[in-house]
């Protein structure tokens, strides 16, 4: 069962961003060739981290980057929780969003081949 819930934990969040299954297709030419040089420990106060859950084991996290009232989301999920999973996951994210802050409206965009992000 997916759920989702806010986290601040930044060991368990760097942990997922620097899993090689979400790392390679998250980055771009920015990012360092070494994923255990990026952390979000800088971010976790200014942005909403979204914890993803499949019967209470983490598998991933949505990253709520606030501009005002229109947030943009990336998307950080590990293949255990892709396909109808990664969409019960974004539904739920979704609604804790927009009944949890002032959020109005929320972008993105995805690459298609990348099924991680």
């Amino acid at each position: 069962m997916i759920s989702v819930e806010r986290t601040y934990d930044v060991a368990l969040l760097d942990s997922i961003i620097r899993n090689p299954a979400i790392y390679v297709g998250m980055c771009d030419d920015k990012c360092p060739k070494s994923a255990a040089l990026v952390s979000v420990g800088a971010m976790v106060d200014a942005f909403i981290f979204i914890l993803v859950r499949n019967d209470n084991d983490p598998c991933g996290c949505f990253i709520y980057e606030p501009h005002g009232r229109t947030f943009a989301v990336h998307t950080a999920l590990l293949p255990v929780c892709r396909g109808r999973n990664a969409i019960n996951a974004a539904i739920l994210s979704l609604d804790w969003v927009f009944e949890r802050t002032e959020c109005e409206k929320v972008t993105s965009y995805a690459f298609s081949d990348s099924p991680q992000v």
